[in-house]
């Protein structure tokens, strides 16, 4: 196999590295509301103790210093919990590290592959927040390995993974313009696996949200935060496609993050913080009669 192509084309990847839901757009709804709102703060502004009660609060929101989170450093010295090998049949081959490649999408979050280990890492900061970016932060990237066989057979592939992910989601302030939509913050996290050729997809994309996490509200000049970590091994994460003699085919193991952090600025800030590490302890190759 030493003259095949040991990485699928660029081209054959994009269905992969789509997230695996869209999340609802929060500004669409935040202008909205924001513009129902409009009137009743007109109102607000014509009276004179009103008027300062709305200038003393965006002030507040405006001193709030950026927050200092770091999720992702959470997971750093932690250990994976224990492998999992229930569930594994017979007669298979096993593909180890080193991987054949990797990939990243290029998002914006932080992406880490390593063939090498096997460990998908990936990390971002959204909204007010140290170093946070504005928006959306978010990126997949994955390792994966080449099946060949010299005549033509059905394939059954399905990883062993291990997860641990941590994240830290703050809002503060008030609605807009008192009575429109709360600051928001969210980060949810996820694995896949999928078959390709030079063309693209040759197997459904099998996909486990790991974690999924929202933080809304308008608690004043203060900031509240929920903070947490999880872990996982997901089961059952089964793909089956055709190999055609002679034809490579490509399997990805693939990791996606996602965070999002919706506020005006002027009533409020939002901020989102969130790491999640994949390690790809093997994928299964089974031979199908």
């Amino acid at each position: 196999m030493s003259d095949l192509q040991t990485a699928p084309p660029l081209e054959a990847m994009a269905a992969a590295t789509r997230l695996a839901t869209a999340r609802p757009d929060p500004y669409a709804a935040r202008t909205a509301r924001a513009a129902a709102a409009s009137p009743l703060l007109k109102l607000a502004d014509a009276d004179p103790d009103a008027a300062k009660a709305v200038a003393e609060m965006r002030s507040a929101v405006r001193a709030l210093p950026p927050r200092q989170d770091d999720a992702a450093a959470v997971l750093a010295g932690r250990r994976m919990p224990p492998t999992r090998t229930d569930g594994l049949f017979d007669d298979v081959s096993l593909r180890v590290v080193p991987y054949d490649y990797t990939g990243t999408n290029g998002g914006n979050a932080r992406m880490y592959p390593d063939r090498e280990t096997g460990m998908l890492s990936l990390s971002g900061k959204s909204g007010h927040i140290e170093g946070g970016l504005s928006g959306q932060v978010a990126g997949t990237c994955w390792v994966g390995t080449t099946v060949y066989s010299d005549g033509a057979r059905p394939v059954r592939c399905a990883p062993l993974l291990n997860w641990q992910a941590s994240w830290s989601l703050s809002v503060a302030g008030v609605p807009d313009g008192f009575f429109g939509a709360d600051p928001w913050a969210s980060a949810r996290g996820g694995v896949q696996i999928q078959a390709y050729d030079g063309n693209g997809p040759v197997s459904a994309l099998e996909s486990r949200e790991v974690f999924n996490q929202d933080k809304r509200g308008a608690p004043g000049a203060d900031w509240d935060t929920n903070s947490g970590s999880d872990s996982g091994t997901p089961s059952n994460m089964n793909i089956w496609f055709d190999l055609p003699a002679g034809a490579p085919r490509w399997v990805n193991v693939l990791a996606y993050l996602d965070l999002n952090a919706a506020y005006t600025g002027a009533f409020n800030v939002a901020a989102a913080s969130a790491g999640l590490e994949v390690k790809v302890v093997w994928i299964v190759v089974d031979w199908q009669p």
